[in-house]
């Protein structure tokens, strides 16, 4: 018979009960109309646009004809979204999806957490302070942001980084810049990291540095 694991056991709960909060917190807003329509509104049409094969024209970005989105952020990785919306066409399906994302950031930086750190008490107080960070709340409650959703591909980033998977890095890594253009600031930083840290990987480091500012470039500049 296994040993009980609290430590587990109050991640698991913890995490439970907050992904249905901000869920029913997210949905209740939508449904009494107290969702604002921009934001939402970019986002939830882009998609499904998406998953129609359709250009995501938006209407909301320069009335009345439209406006492509990817002129106003270039969030090419939302595209991975799109298959979402062959199970419905509801709104709710990218609320949740962002609620989602988000957990599913928080057990990749646990699991982390369990690789490196040594006691238990840090190792949940560690999820609990990245879910109850205010501005992730607030992020959370306030609609749907292309910006939200940079987090699991950046913990997967890092995971791939400290686990010397570094193929799928690059795939992580492009996956993170593609939500939106200003994101190439985190890329250049995460570049430094490599440089400076204690394991200085030099080559890859200038490598990350090159492609976030190259990306930035193209995006910003020609895109």
């Amino acid at each position: 018979m296994k040993k009980f694991n609290f430590e587990i056991f109050t991640v698991t709960v913890f995490v439970g009960l907050y992904t249905l909060a901000a869920t029913a917190v997210s949905f209740n807003r939508y449904w009494q109309f107290d969702a604002f329509w921009y934001d939402l509104g970019i986002f939830d049409e882009t998609v499904w646009r998406i998953s129609r094969f359709q250009l995501p024209i938006i209407p909301q970005l320069d009335a009345p004809y439209g406006k492509l989105v990817w002129g106003d952020h270039f969030n090419l990785t939302l595209m991975l979204l799109a298959p979402l919306y062959w199970i419905t066409d509801r709104a709710e399906i990218i609320l949740l999806a962002q609620v989602l994302t988000v957990v599913a950031a928080s057990l990749i930086a646990y699991a982390l957490a369990r690789k490196y750190l040594q006691y238990p008490l840090v190792r949940v107080t560690l999820v609990i302070s990245f879910l109850g960070f205010v501005g992730m709340q607030n992020a959370l409650y306030t609609d749907v942001h292309n910006i939200v959703f940079a987090t699991l591909p950046m913990m997967a980033t890092i995971w791939a980084l400290y686990g010397k998977r570094f193929n799928w890095y690059w795939v992580f890594l492009l996956l993170t810049l593609g939500i939106q253009e200003n994101i190439a600031g985190i890329g250049v930083g995460l570049g430094l990291f490599l440089l400076i840290r204690k394991e200085r990987d030099t080559r890859r480091g200038i490598a990350t540095i090159i492609l976030s500012i190259a990306w930035a470039v193209v995006v910003t500049k020609w895109i």
